[in-house]
């Protein structure tokens, strides 16, 4: 089905996109959003838009207050595609970062973990890609996922 199709995908016009659908409360921070070195992928755009969507938000709400950067980025290797979305903020526990994105249920959810985490750790999977986090305390938080380069269409 056309929801479930993949295509080529500008990742800088997504990030936008995403960016353009950010709840009010958190597009109002005065926070920036900078962009590096995005590639185009083989995805499905309307699932990657909603990756993008859910992993700046986070980054976005557990940002320092007196930070105001967001860095999305990505390296290539022969095989695949790292994307990078990293904040400025207090950071996650270590404890904690392992178990971020296993959450199924609301009633499961704490301050550092959600459903669109959960949901976000899916979608990359469905890509056949792999998603994690690295995290210091005091420092901040960054979130890598893998695209691998396709060929041809899936």
């Amino acid at each position: 089905s056309k929801e479930d199709m993949f295509e080529i995908c500008d990742s800088k016009e997504l990030i936008a996109q995403s960016l353009r659908n950010l709840p009010s409360h958190i597009r109002n921070k005065s926070t920036r959003v900078s962009l590096h070195n995005l590639p185009k992928v083989l995805a499905n755009k309307k699932k990657l838009t909603q990756l993008f969507l859910y992993l700046v938000s986070y980054s976005l709400e557990h940002q320092s207050d007196h930070s105001s950067i967001i860095r999305i980025s990505s390296d290539e290797t022969f095989e695949e595609y790292e994307f990078i979305i990293q904040n400025e903020g207090p950071g996650i526990p270590r404890e904690l970062a392992s178990g971020i994105f296993n959450v199924s249920s609301p009633e499961e959810a704490s301050s550092y973990t959600s459903i669109e985490l959960a949901i976000s750790r899916k979608i990359v999977e469905q890509h056949k890609g792999k998603i994690w986090v690295e995290s210091e305390e005091a420092v901040g938080t960054s979130f890598h996922f893998t695209i691998p380069k396709q060929t041809e269409l899936v």
